[in-house]
């Protein structure tokens, strides 16, 4: 019995990667031939895209289960998903860095990039936060503006900074063998998949 939960475990670990390394070579070439920078490739592309089934799970539970609980799990799920996530994350990456990388070069950090979103994360998470405990609606109303013009500020902030991808090598297209550069329609249809 638990051999075949184990087996199923490892075949949907392999599956995510497999999804993971799809979607992070789609979207690589979706920034390329848009001219986006790094960093807005990999904050808002990447970043909207690998959000999606976190976003999915407040936005059911909020409009479609019936009242009580629901609302509850949801706010829980939208503060805790970019929390859990980012600490995971920071943790992965560094243990990562020193497990596989010796030396220098292994992993290239933009060290303003990452300043940029830290600081940025910090303030409207916070923000966010303070929300879910404030009982008056007239003022989560406001608090929710914020966010949402904060949110629109970094995207405009996030594509003007870098070096844009066009100017990197990056490998091909998983779905575009023909060789040179593949079209839009082939690269939207590797992303979705």
């Amino acid at each position: 019995m638990w051999t075949s939960t184990i087996l199923m475990l490892a075949a949907g670990l392999l599956t995510i990667l497999a999804g993971a390394k799809i979607f992070t070579n789609g979207i690589e070439w979706l920034g390329k031939k848009l001219n986006l920078s790094e960093g807005a490739v990999g904050s808002i592309l990447a970043a909207v895209g690998t959000a999606l089934p976190e976003t999915m799970v407040p936005l059911i539970a909020i409009l479609f289960a019936p009242t009580g609980t629901a609302t509850e799990v949801g706010i829980g799920a939208i503060l805790g998903a970019p929390f859990m996530l980012s600490t995971l994350a920071f943790g992965v990456v560094g243990v990562s860095k020193m497990v596989f990388c010796r030396g220098s070069g292994c992993i290239d950090v933009k060290r303003s990039i990452v300043m940029r979103d830290l600081k940025y994360f910090i303030c409207f998470y916070s923000l966010a936060a303070a929300a879910a405990f404030i009982p008056y609606m007239m003022v989560k109303i406001p608090i929710a503006a914020v966010l949402v013009a904060g949110y629109g500020y970094y995207v405009i902030k996030t594509l003007g900074d870098g070096d844009t991808l066009s100017e990197l090598d990056i490998p091909p297209l998983y779905l575009w063998k023909k060789g040179g550069e593949a079209p839009l329609p082939i690269i939207i249809i590797q992303v979705a998949i």
